[in-house]
């Protein structure tokens, strides 16, 4: 770091390196010998009161800034190196009473000799002194140091002798004036000889110094070391400074003010266009409908029926509950009896006359339906059904019916593989007239109907009576107390029906085996239900081409039945006749219980392969056997 020092005299300001703090050094200008700065101050000393340099008539004076410049401490970065200056013996210096005003004197021949001298030297602006501890430390980077011309330094004597002249001694307390004079003459000797030497030889051991004043009158070197050395052989020349133009201060262009920029009208961007949402794909409804499923199933092979043949002269068997309701199954080898009150069904073989199954069930609502090999058990209380093997007498499988009707009857051809066929839920299609539901046997869900058309005017929203041919292919339906009663018949094939109607009242409407004609309480009637044949109470049996035909006669307002006749179609005489049948006899016991629910139709069933007529008689609390032989 470097160290700016002001000499005492004539206030040149020199840069010294950090070395050079508590030492004594040589000012350049004047040759006076003044003590380096140990601190920081805020400005140069003083300089004594009244103190004119010699120089300074020549030379301006400087501005107070300049004058009270102060020094700062340079930083080490890129700092020159600055050789270290040669310690001479330190001095008395005495300063000058700046209020004492300092006399003119005489000036001696010596003196006149250097002003001759100084005049052929470069004048220099004039300097304030300073005191020795007033100093700045100046930055290297923030202040480049001036080179000025090196004086010559012939005068050093004579400012010395000066100095000697104008600063007077103080009182020596224990010397004689006769030391004094001595030590006079002595510093005399040595200042000249040491101006001489200096002069013509150049010391190298005493530091030089820049001197830091500036001239207003010059321009600056560009580029110039803060310090140099002087050849001792051959003092350097001095260049003379070639003052440079002072370049005319360009007037800076006011800035012309930009034009304010238009807002561009905002344009609202184009809606994109929402991407059309792809299609997904829907979910495959689960049809209702049994797949594939018609409303005819029939049998390639049918059950055997063999011929009755009762055992140990039985011809009866005993129920132990009332009978509710019988229909056939196995084409007619098993009848289905429901014991309802008994909690109970049974399953009888008409070809041994034996009772070869019992079901038990949870409730008295319950409807049987019997096809070729299986039984269905319907609950209209909980919809549910619920289907048997024939070969097996084993449930196989149950279900839920989707209905929200109430279910008031079933059916089924018991020479088929089902459908079972529902009254009283909705149907489809025209069919819903009726409320008729088809249920597939082996999956036990809704057939669907394709097509219905026709008449339908029966139908199982109120009470009313269903009967389905062996084959399956015609429906029988009638009311039960409406007047009147109605002839309802129903045409099935694939998934379409037909439908035809009259309006009468002919008592049970029984489809026959061939799945064409009607056998009904006056006559028997086909497919247009015209001209009905054979006037009378008709019943056929459960396959085949023989029926029954009962005779009656009045007593009072009732009709009792009298005889039981077995025909067979194409032929005049009868199969067999029977007068005994209880309930059939024309007798009427009066202790006797009568159960008047059952239908003509399910009391008498003739099945013609097993030979048997089975009844059931008033109490409807047994089965009985009558075999039934050509005459």
């Amino acid at each position: 770091m470097a160290i700016n020092a002001v000499c005492p005299s004539c206030g040149n300001v020199h840069q010294l390196a950090d070395t050079f703090a508590f030492k004594t050094v040589e000012c350049s200008q004047c040759a006076t010998i003044f003590p380096t700065p140990v601190k920081k101050a805020g400005g140069p000393p003083p300089l004594p009161a009244g103190f004119v340099h010699p120089t300074a008539a020549t030379k301006p004076t400087p501005s107070p800034a300049q004058a009270d410049a102060g020094f700062e401490i340079l930083p080490d970065e890129d700092e020159p190196p600055v050789a270290p200056a040669k310690p001479v013996k330190k001095r008395d210096v005495f300063e000058e009473d700046e209020s004492a005003p300092t006399p003119p004197k005489a000036k001696s021949r010596r003196e006149e000799e250097s002003s001759s001298e100084e005049d052929d030297r470069p004048q220099l602006p004039e300097t304030r002194s300073a005191s020795s501890d007033n100093f700045e430390y100046v930055d290297d980077e923030e202040e480049e140091p001036l080179e000025e011309e090196r004086p010559r330094r012939g005068s050093r004597r004579r400012d010395e002798d000066e100095d000697a002249e104008e600063s007077p001694e103080p009182p020596a307390k224990s010397k004689t004036p006769v030391l004094l004079g001595l030590a006079a003459i002595l510093m005399f000797v040595v200042g000249t000889g040491a101006g001489l030497i200096y002069f013509f030889v150049v010391d190298d051991d005493v530091p030089v110094v820049a001197d830091n004043s500036v001239n207003p009158d010059r321009k600056e070197p560009e580029s110039k070391p803060t310090t140099k050395s002087i050849d001792p052989i051959k003092p350097e020349p001095k260049p003379e400074p070639k003052p440079e133009p002072k370049p005319e201060p360009k007037p800076e262009p006011k800035p012309e003010p930009k034009p304010e920029p238009k807002p561009e009208p905002k344009t609202e961007p184009e809606p994109k266009p929402e991407p059309k949402p792809e299609p997904k794909p829907e979910p495959k409804k689960v049809s209702p409908y049994a797949m594939g499923a018609v409303l005819v199933n029939a049998v390639e092979k049918a059950r055997p029926i063999e011929e009755y043949k009762p055992l140990a002269g039985n011809s009866e068997i005993l129920t132990n509950g009332v009978v509710k309701d019988v229909c056939t199954a196995g084409g007619g080898r098993f009848l289905l009896v429901n014991c309802a009150e008994a909690l109970k069904i049974l399953v009888v073989d008409v070809s041994t006359g034996k009772l070869v199954k019992s079901l038990a069930v949870k409730t008295t609502d319950v409807l049987i339906a019997g096809g070729m090999d299986h039984f269905v058990i319907v609950t209209p209380s909980t919809k549910t059904i619920d289907r048997y093997s024939l070969n097996s007498m084993e449930l196989e499988m149950s279900a839920k019916i989707d209905a929200r009707q109430k279910i008031i009857t079933a059916a089924m051809g018991s020479r088929t593989a089902g459908p079972v066929i529902l009254g009283g839920p909705q149907a489809q299609q025209n069919a819903s007239k009726m409320a008729l539901m088809f249920i597939d046997l082996p999956s036990l869900k809704e057939v669907e109907i394709e097509k219905a058309d026709g008449e339908f005017r029966v139908g199982f929203g109120t009470a009313a009576h269903l009967r389905v041919s062996p084959n399956g292919q015609l429906l029988g339906a009638w009311f039960d107390k409406l007047n009147p009663t109605g002839l309802q018949t129903v045409q099935l094939s694939g998934n379409t029906l037909r439908g035809t109607y009259l309006d009468q009242s002919v008592g049970p409407v029984v489809p026959g085996g061939d799945g064409e004609s009607v056998f009904t309480g006056k006559g028997k009637y086909f497919g247009n239900l015209q001209n009905p044949t054979d006037a009378g109470v008709l019943v056929p049996a459960v396959s085949g081409n023989w029926y029954m035909r009962l005779e009656s006669v009045k007593k009072g307002n009732d009709e009792q039945f009298t005889k039981v006749i077995v025909r067979e179609e194409g032929k005049q005489d009868p199969v067999a006749t029977f007068d005994n049948i209880p309930g059939f006899d024309g007798k009427k016991d009066p202790f006797q219980r009568e159960i008047n629910q059952m239908t003509t139709d399910h009391r008498l069933w003739l099945i013609p392969e097993a030979k048997v007529l089975v009844t059931i008689p008033p109490a409807a609390n047994k089965l009985q056997f009558f075999p039934v032989g050509a005459k």
